[in-house]
């Protein structure tokens, strides 16, 4: 424990001028800036917490914050002016507290290791709020890594809060909408975004909605007609800021070009975000604490569905590639019905399905024991304690034929993709191949009956995972604060940005982005009559 930690003293007032002379000083400028040492308590894949104070062995009221927001709307900063609100910062001290490190959290955001970090300032007779505070701060949606990042975040998200025993946290006081005040309309990005942070939780959590609307002034916030859009109803718990004064400098100054009247905005804009994280601290002290598990549900049965939509547009590949080939079969076969062999055509182009090893970039988790490749791309480095999320709660994969254990499986530069080989095959071999697999003579008709039977075959596993995706549905219906997500306008509007932008890497993006399409398609289609009746017509025409 440090021993600014541990420090105490008998005047409130003094309270954080005496931290001020014991923190480590990273900028010199009036004020200046001081970083916080706080306790490391533990680290792990996807997530740390970190503590702040001594923590009492009496009880002590205990309330949870958790933070979501696009990338760039003020998160960092945020979480700094509350912990200068907390410890009691003046206007006219010449120091500013940091918890959170705006530079460090920058170069997090781009890199591949960002994660959850949980907050945990313990209560302490000087604080300016009378209960232990814990803010999750979740990494921001929407950066320039694309879809697999958000994807990404909501995994780690869901296994946060699927391990309530690491951290402690079995509760949400409250869920911080932070959204910049100035958002007046929203865009198809936007929505994607607040879509994709309503997805997460369930229905309890409603009332415990706050928006944090940074980068406000004293007009109302252009933002919640945004929200009021996505239907985000939170008006009532909404709460402006501006930061811009927190670390500007509050003293008239040549070298800053400070003038009387910066200064007086700078003070205008710290006393409105005082008087508002006065009356936001004091709203969630009143807030009634929601249990976890309706969202841990949520999140579970969001893995389900998505793991139901790989499968699904697994079994319509196949389908498709099969009936392609089969009508080609089916109308060679037709054509020679009572010719001899010596009347037989030449042999026909014919394309076969193979699945090959092929090296990659990205990795794939690969299953060892089935040579399956479950997951591509994935970004899971460490399969026994941070999951891939093709494994369920209880680590077994929904996805390999074997539905194998994670010690099964690897995470490697290679994947197996599915290749269409060309062949040249006669009459004879196509007809011969069918027989093989029945161990009798066929007739034609009986080969193309065979067909059919085959493609209904399949549809019987299509209607399993149809029922599958059916009832998952049903069920975030009635748990989910966010039952369904549009996604497909959206990712309509990644693809033709990034097919107009063309920066470095578009065309892997584009691809990324057409094969999520491709899967989302094949769960609105599912298997269902009008797919059924499509390809049935496909075979018989």
């Amino acid at each position: 424990m440090s021993k600014a930690n541990e420090s105490s003293g008998s005047k409130e007032e003094d309270h954080a001028e005496r931290l001020s002379k014991l923190y480590l000083c990273r900028d010199t400028g009036k004020p200046r800036t001081l970083i916080i040492p706080l306790n490391q308590v533990l680290r792990k894949e996807g997530f740390r917490c970190l503590s702040y104070g001594n923590q009492s062995k009496a009880y002590q009221h205990h309330k949870v914050i958790m933070l979501v927001g696009a990338t760039g709307a003020g998160k960092s900063t945020l979480i700094n002016a509350m912990i200068n609100y907390i410890i009691g910062t003046k206007w006219n001290d010449d120091y500013r507290f940091k918890i959170v490190d705006e530079v460090q959290s920058y170069s997090q955001a781009h890199s591949q290791t960002q994660i959850t970090t949980l907050y945990t300032i313990h209560r302490n007779k000087h604080h300016t709020i009378p209960y232990t505070l814990t803010i999750i701060d979740t990494p921001g949606f929407g950066d320039t890594r694309g879809i697999e990042r958000d994807k990404a975040i909501v995994h780690q998200i869901r296994e946060f809060f699927s391990h309530p025993e690491d951290h402690h946290v079995d509760h949400l006081d409250a869920v911080g909408f932070v959204a910049k005040s100035t958002d007046a309309r929203l865009t198809p990005t936007h929505k994607y975004i607040f879509d994709s942070m309503l997805a997460l939780y369930g229905k309890d959590i409603e009332p415990n909605i706050m928006l944090l609307a940074t980068f406000s002034d004293k007009a109302r916030p252009k933002v919640i007609s945004a929200l009021r859009e996505a239907e985000i109803r939170c008006e009532d718990n909404l709460f402006k800021f501006n930061n811009s004064a927190l670390f500007a400098t509050n003293v008239e100054t040549t070298e800053s070009d400070t003038d009387q009247d910066d200064l007086a905005i700078h003070h205008a804009y710290w006393k409105m975000g005082m008087k508002n994280m006065k009356s936001f601290f004091e709203s969630l002290e009143r807030l009634e604490p929601v249990s976890i598990f309706l969202t841990k549900e949520v999140l579970l049965e969001r893995l389900r569905l998505e793991n139901i939509s790989e499968h699904l547009y697994q079994q319509i590949q196949a389908i498709n590639t099969k009936v392609g080939q089969m009508k080609r079969d089916k109308k060679m076969l037709e054509s020679q019905q009572g010719k001899t062999a010596q009347n037989a055509p030449f042999p026909i182009p014919c394309y076969a399905k193979t699945f090959e090893w092929v090296e990659t970039e990205k990795k794939a988790m690969n299953c060892t024991t089935c040579e399956y490749t479950c997951h591509f791309p994935c970004s899971r480095m460490k399969i026994s304690n941070y999951q891939c999320r093709v494994f369920d709660i209880k680590g077994k994969c929904t996805v390999c034929p074997r539905k194998c254990k994670t010690r099964d499986h690897s995470m490697q530069s290679v994947r197996k993709k599915p290749q269409l080989v060309k062949k040249m095959m006669t009459y004879k071999d196509i007809k011969g191949r069918y027989e093989k697999a029945a161990g009798r003579e066929l007739s034609v008709q009986e080969v193309i009956q065979d067909l059919k039977t085959d493609i209904q075959d399949h549809f019987q596993c299509l209607q399993g995972l149809n029922f599958e995706a059916a009832s998952c549905m049903r069920r975030l219906q009635e748990i989910a604060l966010k039952p369904q997500i549009s996604v497909k306008d959206h990712l309509d509007m990644f693809i033709e940005r990034e097919k107009k932008d063309q920066e470095l890497g578009w065309e892997d993006r584009v691809a990324e982005l057409e094969i999520v399409k491709s899967r989302h398609e094949a769960l609105e289609c599912g298997g269902g009559v009008k797919y059924k009746a499509r390809v049935l017509e496909t075979i018989m025409n």
